[in-house]
C-alpha cells in the first residue's frame, strides 16, 4: 500500500506549483488497482477546516 501525502493531493488538485503539480499528477497517474495509493486518516482529518 502506498500512502498519499496531503501535499501531493493538494498540488494535483490546485495545480498551483509549476514544478510540483506535474510531478504529483505523474505519480497519481502511475497508481493502479494492483498498486493503489491511499490518503491517511490523519492527513484527511488534519487538513479539514474546523
Amino acid at each position: 500500500m502506498i500512502g498519499l501525502d496531503t501535499n501531493v493531493l493538494v498540488r494535483f488538485i490546485t495545480k498551483d506549483d509549476p514544478d510540483q503539480s506535474p510531478t504529483a499528477a505523474k505519480f497519481l497517474d502511475s497508481l493502479t488497482r494492483k498498486n493503489p495509493g491511499y490518503p491517511s486518516l490523519t492527513g484527511l482529518v488534519g487538513s479539514s477546516p474546523l
